[in-house]
């Protein structure tokens, strides 16, 4: 404060304690906005500036604390023994020369004058370590995966890992085969040195997640991830039909996407988004809310249901349209309507290869002990998936006898028919208009509204949302071609979908059901376990020979 009045020029400064209980948790209800742990110490002093002499206020001070005091409180906080870059490099250097813990502490309360912690100096140790591993270590396991897959690895200018990348050759052909969307999405707690294991996974014809390559990078920024794109493109070669990619909310992923894929489409992850929002606020009105915006196909409904959460909840729709709305066409289904997705609206699969691929590694590992956990791992989910191929020929989905697609099902793999047998079983009354051309108008009756879907016979491409999602025929597409008199087998001649894609064989018999009728083949549970044993016995732990 000042008095020009006054010929003294006076000056006070306030001291609070900040003493934050971080054991504590926080009590807030509603939107969060900040986790506050302060605990309300009244401790205050006030320092007065009176002719360049500091005096302590008169009645401006309380000195009872409503918590423990301790020196060591202020010699122990992350500010006051932070290291400089001179002086991290003096600890570095003696853990590279093979001094102790205490020695290294020791050494910089005496020369710095400040207190570090054991977990400080295994941090750094383990940030450090993998300098420290020599190159022919990586030189042999580069070798041993030229023998089975292929190696990146991107080394800094100071000889620092940057990003390491491999991939099996089955990998490389489910690549081939299954490109059209990727879910990725990194993680962490797999080595000391704070690698994040990045995973790009496919779905295959089966419906399930494979991963098809691995990444081990040294944070999660642009220039990694760029690292880790560039490895994509140089193990798997052509990537020019990778239509989606699947992420989660990290702004670093997607510009590095932005710029190495320019004509693929991202989709936000909406397990993840809902988890945020959920984090966000306590009030289950705005979830119902946000799920609906979500789900809805309308862009009218859509507008109707922002407009609402605006007017109902203001602030949390300040928040909503700041951070979600802005990338409003990459998780709302009425935006994203054309994206090829295959089903894959989160990154449930990711996160399901992150859960498996963590059983058999170890917190405690170098980057190098990782990689090659990860590399075992891979090889032997490779032979379960080699299992899982052989069950879903012999468990087929049973069709109806008098079935207009029964024809279609046994091209088709398992999650394909079921699929396609469930969107046949939801048409109802359907009529054709305008059928004379290329272009097909369906008309179809869903209770008292009709709805149109256009259909385009030279591509076989429907407007509807279930061909274009999946890349299937749906039930608008097989209405045409049945009128037409055009074999079905037309629609699926190129499909990623085909029974013959997993393995090279022959379709499996139909199984029918009827009460008439005597044309039923299945196959019992001593078959399929036969079966299953004998490919065991074949693919042991040293032999992956894979038929495509």
């Amino acid at each position: 404060m000042s008095y020009p009045e006054d010929p003294c020029i006076y000056q006070s400064l306030l001291y609070l304690c900040k003493y934050a209980d971080w054991g504590r948790a926080s009590q807030s209800v509603g939107i969060r906005t900040a986790r506050s742990k302060d605990r309300g110490c009244p401790a205050r002093l006030t320092v007065i500036q009176n002719n360049g002499c500091l005096v302590v206020g008169p009645r401006c001070h309380n000195m009872k604390h409503n918590h423990f005091c301790s020196v060591m409180e202020y010699c122990l906080d992350p500010a006051v023994r932070r290291l400089s870059v001179n002086e991290r490099a003096d600890v570095v250097r003696m853990i590279k020369y093979g001094t102790p813990m205490s020695g290294i502490m020791q050494m910089v309360e005496n020369e710095y004058g400040k207190y570090m912690t054991q977990k400080d100096v295994h941090n750094i140790r383990a940030r450090y370590a993998d300098t420290a591993v020599p190159a022919a270590n990586w030189e042999q396991f580069a070798e041993v995966v030229s023998h089975g897959g292929r190696f990146r690895c991107t080394n800094s200018a100071d000889g620092r890992i940057e990003c390491v990348s491999f991939s099996l050759d089955e990998q490389v052909r489910l690549f081939t085969k299954y490109p059209e969307v990727i879910c990725l999405d990194a993680t962490y707690n797999v080595n000391r040195s704070r690698y994040c294991l990045l995973q790009f996974v496919i779905t295959d014809g089966l419906g399930h997640g494979r991963a098809v390559m691995y990444s081990l990078m040294r944070s999660e920024s642009a220039q990694m991830y760029g690292l880790a794109m560039d490895n994509l493109r140089s193990i798997m070669g052509c990537v020019n039909r990778i239509k989606t990619f699947v992420v989660d909310m990290h702004y670093a992923q997607m510009q590095a996407l932005r710029s190495a894929f320019r004509s693929a489409k991202i989709l936000l992850c909406h397990f993840h988004m809902t988890r945020a929002i959920r984090r966000k606020t306590k009030n289950r009105i705005i979830w119902g809310l946000v799920g609906r915006i979500m789900r809805t196909t309308s862009r009218v409904v859509f507008s109707h249901l922002c407009n609402r959460l605006r007017q109902k909840f203001p602030g949390f729709f300040i928040y909503f349209q700041r951070i979600w709305l802005s990338h409003v066409d990459k998780w709302a289904m009425c935006q994203t309507s054309g994206v090829i997705s295959l089903g894959n609206l989160t990154n449930n699969r990711v996160e399901s290869a992150h859960r498996w691929l963590k059983r058999d590694l170890f917190v405690g590992d170098t980057v190098f002990q990782c990689c090659k956990r990860i590399w075992l791992s891979a090889r032997q989910t490779l032979v379960h998936y080699k299992c899982a191929v052989a069950a879903s020929r012999i468990k087929r989905p049973t069709v109806p006898f008098n079935c207009d697609i029964a024809g279609l099902i046994p091209h088709l793999t398992r999650y394909a028919a079921e699929k396609l047998l469930r969107e046949w079983r939801t048409r109802t009354r359907m009529d054709i208009r305008n059928g004379g051309g290329r272009w097909v108008i369906v008309a179809e009756l869903l209770g008292a509204r009709e709805m149109r879907n256009t259909v385009d016979t030279r591509f076989r491409r429907c407007s509807c949302m279930f061909n274009r999602l999946y890349s299937l025929p749906c039930r608008h597409l097989i209405l045409v071609y049945i009128r037409r008199g055009i074999s079905l087998k037309r629609l699926i001649d190129r499909s990623r979908w085909l029974e013959s894609l997993q393995n090279g064989t022959e379709p499996p018999k139909i199984v029918y059901h009827a009460a008439t009728t005597t044309a039923r083949q299945s196959c019992p549970e001593i078959i399929l376990l036969k079966r299953l044993r004998e490919m065991k016995g074949t693919l042991s732990a040293q032999t992956y020979e894979f038929t495509y």
